[in-house]
């Protein structure tokens, strides 16, 4: 077990290398700003980036914690001085050493070994995103890929995500019953607590049920199969986008009081929308 996790990082993360001043203050840099709102450790420089030994943050009052993040690319686009505007790195690339998610897996979550984010510009206002969760074995629990264009030139401001466009998206997860998973906290009024799967599955049905048209009624059967195999799935579950995609204006509408309550269904229409449930042989 631990040879195999050693040959996953060796694959993955950039090794140290001495601190280059610019780099070292750009780590720095990371640490005082976009780092201050967590409970970190040390961060230190390694080849074209940094890495960050520890990170605690708390989620709905659960403790997440990473073990290492090795963050490289431009990070000077992510992090300007005097006044320039933000940008997103051309080849941003993040990697998660250990860790757990108290929130999503309740059993099983010390075999997580690997997270790796990428982030590529493939035109100006185009890029494509994609990650991987490894287990320490190596296999792969989570592959997922996404394509957005419209990215504005300026992030510093909330409006310009308006014009971001997600093209496709495709998501595999593979599980082998080995992960217990929690059932996602629900909020009433200001009090957030669980209900267990079967609870959390009529509240599912309850919610999807004026959004269903001929199209992709099927799509949510699939979702409702996938949960009545949890807590420990046995499977493959498959999720796309593509079609018209779906604009960040049209999610921007979703959050309005007054919306259409068809809009959720429609989008999902246009956006070809496809949720697939394959569970293993018994």
């Amino acid at each position: 077990m631990r040879r195999a996790r050693a040959a996953l990082c060796a694959l993955l993360i950039p090794a140290a290398v001495p601190a280059g001043a610019a780099t070292a203050a750009l780590c720095a840099r990371l640490d005082d700003t976009i780092l201050s709102q967590v409970e970190t450790g040390p961060v230190s420089v390694i080849a074209n980036g940094c890495r960050i030994d520890g990170l605690l943050t708390e989620v709905e009052g659960e403790i997440h914690r990473f073990d290492r993040i090795y963050v490289t690319g431009d990070l000077a686009a992510l992090l300007p001085v005097d006044g320039a505007a933000r940008r997103l790195p051309t080849d941003l690339r993040l990697v998660v050493a250990g860790g757990r998610l108290p929130q999503v897996f309740s059993e099983g979550a010390e075999r997580l070994g690997i997270t790796e984010l990428s982030l590529r510009q493939t035109a100006p206002d185009e890029i494509r995103l994609s990650g991987l969760q490894r287990l320490i074995s190596g296999e792969t629990l989570l592959d997922w890929s996404a394509r957005l264009t419209g990215l504005p030139d300026d992030l510093s401001t909330p409006r310009a995500f308006l014009s971001l466009h997600l093209r496709e998206a495709s998501v595999t997860a593979r599980f082998d019953g080995g992960f217990e998973m929690s059932a996602p906290l629900v909020r009433f009024g200001n009090v957030s607590a669980r209900i267990g799967w079967p609870g959390w599955r009529n509240l599912v049905e309850q919610e999807v049920a004026p959004y269903r048209t001929p199209v992709i009624s099927g799509q949510f059967d699939q979702l409702l199969r996938f949960i009545d195999a949890l807590p420990r799935p046995d499977g493959t579950l498959r999720l796309s986008l593509g079609g018209a995609g779906v604009t960040a204006l049209q999610l921007a509408l979703l959050q309005n009081a007054d919306a259409d309550p068809a809009l959720p269904g429609r989008i999902a229409e246009s956006a070809a929308l496809t949720i697939d449930w394959d569970p293993a042989a018994p």
